[in-house]
């Protein structure tokens, strides 16, 4: 489910800065699922400033 580099990407700029991160929305919805995706549209949430992040 969090093969795509992206996720990494985010993860570790959230440990750098000391905020969480969350995937949701959509995607988290599908991949729960089962549901295949048709495109790739992927939401993040954090604590903290979305601008810092």
């Amino acid at each position: 489910m969090l093969d795509h580099p992206i996720f990494a990407i985010a993860g570790e700029a959230a440990d750098q800065l000391g905020i969480e991160a969350y995937v949701v929305g959509g995607y988290v919805r599908d991949q729960c699922l089962g549901r295949r995706r048709t495109n790739f549209d992927i939401d993040f949430v954090c604590v903290g400033s979305g601008i810092e992040w």
